[in-house]
């Protein structure tokens, strides 16, 4: 994609003016990190809060006017924006272990998100990050920091369980729809939800990687094939929940289901996740062969199909 030459002329300044403040913000966490062991815990928070956030802020700006610059789809825009959310949360809990921290940093954002919404001053950065290409309704940015705060206060942020449920709402469902947006021979709907298999098999890889990761670091014993069969239990609730409703219950069916991992036996797990994935398939394949017999009648078109909301 194009650098717009135009576009970074009169944008120059400001991307010059956010790019010294995230880096002076940068430079203060990394002060942060040698001076915490002398300062008191709420200094330390208070301290840590204000500094992320900065950082979140800057770092957001940036990305929105780099969207521009380069004219990015805005899929990628909105997953930019997902991602960029999600990783200085965990950034947040992995530098401070702070749950107070995090849940604060998911109650500005909820803020942030509203204002965006209803104040037209605001908007405008709403239009160029998380709204969906094709104007349809949404309420998962909502739903984003509300799923994130949630699991925090339910498990701590500090725990094995949150940093994966928060790394899979934060890779595997960007990942379902960057992979989705460009994989659509094999699609299926549920309600005005368009969905692909490419795109569940993306979420069902990148929450597998994601869960196995965090158990790998935290030196966590979780069985790998329950992991597998929970993956697999994910991918299927990521695909059928609507109006962005999967940024709530993700993280909360990630960490409880991790929480219960050993309650079940691994086949258990594994046939549940294999019953979701089979269910997809069947509907995508009972879809496309619908589609397929409607668009050989005469005067029935294919495109028009697809597009029915």
């Amino acid at each position: 994609m194009k650098l717009s030459k135009t576009l970074w002329k009169g944008m120059r300044a400001h991307f010059i003016r956010h790019s010294w403040k995230l880096g002076a913000a940068c430079t203060g966490v990394v002060a942060w990190i040698a001076l915490r062991p002398n300062l008191p815990e709420l200094a330390a928070g208070v301290l840590a809060f204000l500094l992320l956030v900065s950082v979140m802020y800057q770092a957001y700006v940036l990305a929105v006017m780099g969207g521009l610059l380069f004219n990015l789809p805005a899929e990628v825009r909105r997953k930019t924006a997902h991602l960029l959310g999600g990783g200085m949360l965990l950034l947040a809990a992995l530098l401070t272990g702070m749950t107070a921290v995090v849940v604060a940093m998911c109650v500005l954002l909820l803020a942030w998100l509203l204002a965006t919404r209803n104040l037209s001053s605001l908007k405008m950065y709403r239009q160029l990050s998380v709204d969906r290409r094709d104007g349809s309704v949404s309420w998962g940015d909502l739903w984003f920091p509300l799923g994130m705060g949630a699991t925090a206060l339910w498990f701590g942020a500090s725990s094995p369980e949150w940093l994966a449920a928060a790394l899979v709402l934060t890779v595997a469902d960007s990942a379902a729809a960057l992979v989705g947006t460009r994989m659509r021979r094999f699609f299926y709907r549920i309600g005005k939800n368009r969905k692909s298999l490419g795109g569940s098999l993306a979420c069902l890889l990148a929450a597998v990687a994601s869960i196995g990761a965090v158990g790998l670091i935290a030196d966590v014993s979780w069985s790998w094939t329950a992991c597998l069969g929970l993956a697999g239990v994910l991918t299927a609730a990521e695909a059928v929940c609507t109006r962005g409703l999967d940024n709530f219950l993700l993280p909360l069916m990630t960490a409880a289901g991790l929480a219960a991992l050993e309650q079940f036996a691994s086949s258990t797990w594994l046939l549940a996740g294999a019953i979701g994935l089979a269910s997809l398939v069947v509907l995508a394949l009972y879809q496309g062969l619908a589609e397929k017999e409607a668009s050989s009648v005469p005067g029935t078109s294919r495109i028009g199909l697809q597009d029915i909301k």
